[in-house]
């Protein structure tokens, strides 16, 4: 929720605690991908938020949050890059799952139109399988990496310097892209059946070629926000570093 100034410019954003008695759902979720996750609009008409359920986006970004529990390491995370992070958990399932898939298939499926009667006999295919599974290890060691970034510093009693927030948004951004190419690399070798609804591996291409757009890990952004932060050049492009 928004807060703003008589000229109706925003001075902060908060995450409020409402019950849900006192609000309604709107079911808008209909699309391609990410179904299961039931993001429909949650709506909250004319509803009450005492200010001790409020959470100051802005000072949560800058470390302080109002909790009596600040010598817990896992209360001093830096705010933005755990939220970055906790979105790409579902990327890094769903390239291991896309993999074994294709891998545990490939000695049973022919290439059609080819001489070859197991993928797994052709070099192309290998080499393919090799270049996907490659991105979705380097996938897994930039989440790995962010993830250390937040828990060491959280434990130490740092804040999270700026270029390293910029840094973990970044790598967030990095592993989505990475799953996604690595899923098309994946489709490609295992062919057109993949677009067979009975076919697990056309699920996974639409969940995460969906998840990998949200907005707080869309790969170009978070690259830019990055590249202005080693540049030390001022970021007017968004505040959630």
């Amino acid at each position: 929720m928004l807060e703003t100034d008589a000229d109706g410019q925003t001075v902060d954003q908060y995450m409020a605690l409402m019950p849900m008695s006192e609000l309604s759902i709107d079911d808008t979720w209909y699309t391609v991908g990410m179904r299961g996750s039931g993001s429909n609009c949650v709506v909250a008409r004319d509803v009450f938020v005492p200010e001790h359920r409020l959470l100051s986006m802005s000072q949560a970004i800058e470390g302080r949050y109002p909790t009596p529990y600040q010598d817990e390491a896992t209360y001093r995370a830096a705010f933005v890059p755990v939220a970055a992070l906790v979105l790409i958990g579902a990327q890094l399932g769903i390239g291991r799952a896309a993999l074994r898939h294709v891998i545990g298939l490939a000695p049973k499926r022919a290439i059609a139109y080819t001489s070859f009667k197991r993928q797994s006999d052709s070099a192309v295919f290998q080499l393919n399988l090799a270049k996907a599974a490659m991105k979705i290890d380097s996938a897994h060691l930039h989440a790995f990496r962010a993830a250390d970034a937040i828990d060491q510093l959280a434990l130490q009693g740092q804040t999270m310097d700026y270029v390293t927030r910029a840094r973990t948004r970044a790598d967030s951004g990095w592993v989505a892209q990475q799953v996604t190419e690595a899923l098309d690399t994946l489709i490609t070798c295992h062919g057109a059946g993949t677009f067979a609804e009975s076919n697990p591996l056309q699920r996974h291409w639409r969940d995460s070629n969906t998840a990998a757009r949200h907005a707080v890990i869309l790969q170009p952004i978070s690259e830019e926000v990055y590249g202005k932060a080693l540049l030390g050049v001022e970021n007017d492009v968004t505040t959630l570093v």
